[in-house]
């Protein structure tokens, strides 16, 4: 199906302002750990997670888990005092440990800041002295705050100074046809990097729009044989993730048609919510963005050779 002049000119449009909404948050930094041994517990990531995420977000670098910047912040702990002294009836486990945060970008590992920090704690056994040294991390922590801020100037720096070779490179895996890593490469660039991310935006909304055409005739695909095999939620649900925009999204409100009278009241009227919200710009506008951040995120999460990430 082709798309006239004044609606491709319109799709250009709409996307460059969802991409330009999209890259407007804070460069966020997620959390992960290495998959070699350590002598801290899932437990304890949990804990020492929502600390460095918390300050973080102090430093202007909010999030949790994977974000679509692909930053992330890799703790590294060792223990270099575990002993037990005697206080009384009882024992009492002193432990320190030697920790090293470093914040890497996922795309190809470029290293922007990495600190070394001793915490100590107490406590009956090891695993709460483990705790208690995490507890003692404070969320305005000077030097931690410090590693947030060089990450992020360092960040921004790389995408003023190399702009031209990153949107080349990005060029290069949209001819590909990588568009997830072209996508990527693309939205990690931060709105501080300004002529740098007004022309990332504008090569965002061509490969956004080819991302959109692929799963456009894959969703088509399996909504037809669900809807063939009589599964007709499944069918509908994978017809509802269509975007309007797309050149199929007539074809599959016609398959959406064929099934209306077989499906419940209360499915129906959940479709037909779905429909109107798609009508609703500001609401079809976060349903893209949430879009466009999964197809990053996920492409991010399948890049975890060397780390386990987090994921709230």
């Amino acid at each position: 199906m082709l798309i006239s002049k004044n609606k491709a000119a319109f799709v250009v449009l709409l996307i460059l302002v969802i991409f330009s909404q999209i890259s407007k948050a804070q460069i966020g930094i997620g959390f992960g750990y290495p998959n070699d041994e350590s002598i801290l517990s899932y437990e304890h990531f949990q804990r020492l997670e929502s600390k460095i995420t918390s300050i973080a977000s102090v430093g202007g670098s909010g999030g949790s888990g994977m974000s679509e910047t692909g930053l992330i912040c890799i703790p590294r702990i060792s223990i270099i005092k575990d002993e037990q002294v005697e206080t009384g009836l009882s024992k009492t486990n002193l432990v320190t440990l030697e920790c090293t945060f470093t914040i890497n970008h996922l795309l190809d590992g470029t290293t922007f800041a990495t600190i070394e920090k001793k915490i100590s704690g107490t406590g009956t056994n090891r695993d709460k002295a483990v705790d208690n040294a995490i507890n003692k991390i404070s969320v305005s922590d000077s030097t931690l705050l410090k590693l947030f801020s060089t990450a992020r100037e360092k960040y921004i720096t790389m995408y003023k100074t190399k702009c031209e070779g990153i949107l080349k490179k990005a060029e290069a895996k949209k001819s590909a046809r990588l568009y997830e890593e072209a996508l990527a490469l693309l939205m990690s660039v931060p709105q501080e990097a300004d002529n740098c991310y007004d022309k990332a935006m504008k090569a965002t909304q061509t490969i956004y729009s080819a991302i959109s055409e692929q799963q456009c005739k894959k969703l088509i695909l399996s909504a037809r044989t669900n809807i063939s095999n009589q599964n007709y939620s499944d069918g509908l649900n994978e017809l509802s993730m269509i975007d309007p925009l797309s050149s199929c999204y007539k074809e599959a409100m016609n398959m959406a048609k064929e099934v209306e009278s077989k499906i419940s009241a209360e499915q129906l009227r959940d479709w037909n919510d779905q429909q109107q919200a798609k009508k609703d710009d500001f609401e079809l506008k976060k349903m893209r963005i949430e879009a466009v951040k999964e197809i990053v995120v996920s492409y991010y999460k399948s890049k975890q050779a060397n780390y386990n990430i987090i994921i709230k």
